[in-house]
């Protein structure tokens, strides 16, 4: 398998969203501020958000202490590297809501 920059799976993840769920997001560029996830994505009750990676890249480790600190106060984070893990997890969390 060809390995996918970043970019495209984040597009993939998005365009899915926005298409089947009518799910918006936000992609965070916070300029000054290093090490936050990638895009917001504003499901029901509350955003989830993702850092997204080419495969097999993991979080660097301001980006892994921001996802352990936001996580601590209960936000849904994750980092991933396939569109289809990061889709599936997004549904799992759309679930748990309903």
């Amino acid at each position: 398998m060809a390995r996918q920059p970043e970019g495209k799976i984040e597009k993939a993840v998005v365009d899915f969203m926005k298409e089947n769920h009518n799910i918006e997001s936000i992609k965070l560029n916070l300029e000054g501020n290093v090490g936050w996830p990638d895009r917001m994505f504003l499901l029901p009750e509350r955003p989830a958000w993702i850092e997204f990676k080419m495969p097999g890249q993991v979080a660097a480790p301001i980006q892994a202490y921001r996802i352990k600190t936001m996580r601590a106060v209960g936000y849904d984070v994750i980092t991933c590297d396939e569109a289809e893990v990061a889709i599936m997890w997004l549904l799992h969390k759309m679930e748990e809501r309903a």
